[in-house]
């Protein structure tokens, strides 16, 4: 298991800052990233598990963020560990 600790925010965030996790109230949550077109693209969905969803990637926890801020009466979501993104020019 990963050692965790608090941000300034009171959220945790993972010692390695790399991963985020997200809680839904829905145990299999879907949320629909990037639509499919017909015979062009696949589309990128989002399935939580037990309604938890680990990631690294920037783009998806930005998205989520959005989600997060965002709330509908069907999805509900909450960063419960906050990942720490450095930006190209930041190291």
């Amino acid at each position: 298991m990963a050692k965790v600790k608090r941000g300034a925010n009171g959220k945790f965030v993972s010692v390695d800052k790399d991963i985020a996790i997200f809680v839904s109230n829905f145990k299999n949550l879907r949320i629909n990233m990037e639509p499919s077109v017909l015979n062009s693209k696949k589309g990128r969905t989002i399935k939580f598990l037990d309604g938890k969803y680990k990631t690294k990637d920037p783009e998806e926890i930005k998205f989520l963020k959005g989600v997060e801020a965002k709330p509908s009466a069907f999805v509900k979501i909450n960063c419960i560990q906050e990942a720490v993104i450095e930006e190209e020019g930041e190291k």
